[in-house]
């Protein structure tokens, strides 16, 4: 499994998620926060994601 992994880290083009843990007070600082990262790293792709007490039951 970690060499898996591995090869999904190694080729271009595979988007592979990677949580900040971080906490924002609101979806707005989330937003902001994602825009500033993003003007400075072209590579990777950055989401705002609700915490899991916030979001609905499936």
């Amino acid at each position: 499994m970690l060499t898996a992994h591995i090869l999904m880290m190694l080729i271009p083009g595979i988007v592979t998620p990677i949580s900040t843990e971080q906490v924002f007070e609101s979806k707005a600082a989330c937003e902001i926060a994602k825009e500033a990262l993003s003007s400075t790293d072209s590579v990777n792709r950055y989401l705002c994601t609700p915490a899991p007490n916030t979001a609905p039951n499936r």
